[in-house]
């Protein structure tokens, strides 16, 4: 499923994301482009370990998302961040946020991205050594033959 057959993702290229190019999207002004800019932020601090500024720009892009009412970019990048979380070992988190993001493309009844969130739910729970819960959920996200 999804990630699952790939195994272990290398995410030491973020740590090589240049700040300028964040810095720059924060200073467009506008709430898409900052939302961008933080997620980056976020995740390159995530993939290098630092959980103090992961939470700094995590909870500045939310901030950013909630003000503006942008329940797309939050839940669409989420799914990214998710999947650096199950990279680094975070997969409880990982789990809540694909649940969250998982939910609202269900409402929306976006096909596409609801896939996507359940593949890496499933990598969420199979990391976490729930073989029993991971069973259930491959089954009902498989879908009929």
């Amino acid at each position: 499923m999804g990630c699952q057959g790939w195994g272990p993702t290398d995410v030491t290229w973020l740590w090589e994301v240049p700040g300028d190019g964040a810095q720059e999207l924060l200073s467009l002004g506008d709430p898409t482009s900052d939302s961008v800019g933080r997620a980056l932020l976020a995740v390159a601090a995530l993939a290098a370990g630092d959980d103090l500024g992961f939470h700094e720009h995590e909870g500045r892009w939310r901030n950013v998302l909630d003000r503006h009412g942008l329940a797309w970019l939050t839940a669409t990048h989420g799914l990214e961040i998710a999947f650096v979380e199950i990279s680094v070992g975070r997969v409880e988190a990982a789990g809540r946020r694909l649940r969250e993001a998982r939910e609202f493309m269900v409402t929306l009844g976006n096909v596409w991205y609801t896939s996507i969130a359940n593949e890496f739910l499933c990598e969420a729970v199979g990391a976490q050594d729930r073989p029993r819960e991971f069973l259930r959920l491959a089954d009902a996200f498989e879908g009929p033959s």
